[in-house]
């Protein structure tokens, strides 16, 4: 049976100082989009054919993408701080899946302050590393009996992504990687503070950044010209207090997030703006042979658009705005909907 929900993370750009560079973009991508194709997205245009978006906005400071609230509210989770991590536990069989506490931990570069007058330490983007994994075994093996004596046990899931579980991580609140390098990429605001085991968690990372500084593994890696593992960040955490009770199934199209980040962390949104373009056009072809979705979402850092179907708008909102809209106009409203401060 074919998907009716579809959730699309980072189609909307809502910070406020992305705004200018992203929809310049759009407009180019309109610009340079076949003719026949209307110059804009016939896809999404589609969708305000039928129904008027709802918005709703989280806090800017909570530790989850909107995204993210939407596919923790379908598992039943807590969507202010999913444990995402305890999920995957539980899916892989560890043991103690269900009882304990559990977060992601991604083996890190952070980007120590240069000059006089810097103080800001920033995540690089954890894909840059291309860990491997022999090298995650090697990193892993060094740091495992250092975690075990704070009570903490590690797990290597994939090679960029490990698991930790222990008491020390319950009541923990981070972020995913993708949201502070979203956010500017400083960890300052994010380091656990408040926590019960945040103490023990700041000196454990002191401790392997003093650690992984003397490896092996990064001699071998900054001979080959890639950045050190010189840190760790933990994310997704805390325990299953309860068996998660799925609501709903997503449809997540999820191609708009690498460009996003590019977008977030270089300033260059052509890649963001191309790709929304090419998945509208990929969805506008499926749809002749799918039926439409009863409810779409369009989700940005904080910000989440939602159209529902089922309940349609007399008129439907696109066709009575762009009624009242010259031609050239069209493609600013639909950037204005996409790119929003």
């Amino acid at each position: 049976m074919p998907f009716q929900q579809f959730l699309i993370p980072h189609a909307l750009v809502d910070d406020a100082e992305a705004v200018p560079a992203a929809r310049a973009a759009l407009f180019t991508a309109f610009k340079n989009a076949p003719a026949a194709r209307g110059h804009g997205l016939t896809w999404l245009r589609n969708h305000l054919d039928h129904a008027a978006p709802q918005t709703r906005r989280l806090a800017a400071q909570g530790v989850v993408n909107a995204h993210e609230d939407v596919l923790a509210r379908a598992q039943g989770l807590d969507p202010q701080s999913p444990p995402w991590a305890a999920l995957r536990a539980q899916a892989l069989g560890l043991p103690d899946a269900g009882t304990t506490a559990w977060a992601f931990l991604t083996p890190a570069h952070w980007v120590l302050p240069q000059g006089v007058g810097q103080t800001q330490v920033s995540l690089s983007d954890p894909a840059q590393l291309r860990l491997d994994e022999a090298e995650a075994r090697a990193f892993c093996a060094a740091m495992r009996p250092y975690f075990a004596e704070d009570g903490l046990t590690l797990h290597i899931d994939t090679p960029g992504q490990w698991l930790v579980c222990g008491e020390a991580l319950r009541g923990l609140r981070s972020p995913a990687p993708e949201r502070v390098l979203a956010l500017g990429g400083d960890v300052a605001p994010w380091l656990p503070s408040t926590s019960p085991g945040a103490p023990l968690l700041r000196r454990l990372q002191n401790e392997m950044q003093m650690l992984l500084y003397t490896l092996a593994a990064n001699d071998a890696r900054e001979a080959r010209g890639l950045p050190s593992v010189n840190s760790f960040w933990l994310h997704g955490c805390g325990a299953l207090d309860a068996t998660p009770m799925p609501q709903d199934t997503w449809a997540v199209l999820d191609s708009l997030r690498e460009p996003a980040l590019l977008g977030y962390t270089r300033g260059d949104w052509r890649a963001w703006a191309d790709a929304w373009r090419d998945l509208d056009a990929r969805m506008q072809t499926a749809s002749h042979a799918e039926p439409a979705p009863t409810r779409l979402v369009l989700c940005g850092l904080h910000t989440l658009l939602t159209w529902d179907h089922a309940e349609p708008t007399s008129g439907g909102f696109w066709r009575r705005l762009r009624r009242r809209l010259q031609p050239r106009r069209k493609n600013e409203a639909l950037a204005e909907l996409l790119v929003r401060a």
